[in-house]
């Protein structure tokens, strides 16, 4: 990898990424924060400083990839990006979410849209992309295992779904994040279900309520894709 002071594009990608936490950072500095708390203002300090490094760098290597995946150097397609509104804003949510993501393989995904949003001229088929990578925004490890595994079924219950989660109460809002975002639907969504009052021994208890069933869309199967492209890569 090339030494960073021979990558001026750098610093700025720090700067933006890092700026989000220089207030809090500052904050530990006030005259206010005395004694015992300022000792502990000090590790506060180091604390956010060192994890605006960590997002930083993951947003780095997202460019990198990208340009990677497009076959360009990284300075040449931060210049496009600075002069075409639309890459602007692509990159704009593509390096917010993958510097905020410790997911490998969703800053991978990441690259990849703002790789195929370099050089693109229909602004619309631009914007569908930047509407990607905000859906990505969203998605966690959670949310891929529940598409992977909704994609090799028809449908499947919720309480089917909870045993792929720890904790499996998180399976709720996985799943209501999934559907806001149009990447599985709700199968009964009109027949109002029954709801488990328990995720606990749920194997043990195959009366109990399933909370509905639920189903994969197109667009999901699409994630699910791009997804398993992207670890194959890893």
């Amino acid at each position: 990898m090339p030494e960073e002071h021979d990558r001026p594009w750098v610093p700025a990608v720090t700067a933006a990424v890092a700026g989000s936490l220089a207030g809090l950072a500052d904050a530990t500095g006030s005259p206010f924060v005395v004694g015992a708390a300022a000792s502990a203002a000090v590790g506060i300090d180091a604390g956010l400083r060192k994890l605006g490094e960590l997002r930083a760098r993951r947003a780095i290597d997202t460019c990198d990839d990208a340009a990677a995946m497009a076959g360009i150097p990284t300075e040449e397609m931060l210049t496009a990006i600075l002069a075409t509104e639309g890459l602007l804003d692509l990159f704009g949510v593509c390096v917010e979410a993958s510097a905020r993501t410790p997911l490998r393989v969703k800053r991978r995904i990441l690259a990849r849209l703002l790789a195929e949003g370099y050089g693109e001229a229909d602004q619309s088929k631009l914007e569908n992309r930047v509407y990607m990578a905000r859906i990505l925004n969203d998605l966690e490890q959670p949310h891929f295992a529940i598409l992977s595994e909704l994609a090799s079924v028809e449908t499947a219950t919720l309480v089917g779904r909870a045993n792929l989660l720890d904790p499996p109460q998180f399976v709720d809002f996985t799943l209501s994040v999934l559907i806001s975002n149009g990447l599985v639907r709700g199968v009964d969504q009109f027949l109002s279900p029954q709801y488990p009052t328990s995720y606990s021994n749920l194997d043990d208890e195959p009366s109990a309520p399933q909370g509905g069933s639920f189903a994969i869309t197109v667009l999901g199967r699409d994630f699910c894709r791009w997804a398993e492209d992207a670890t194959e890569q890893l």
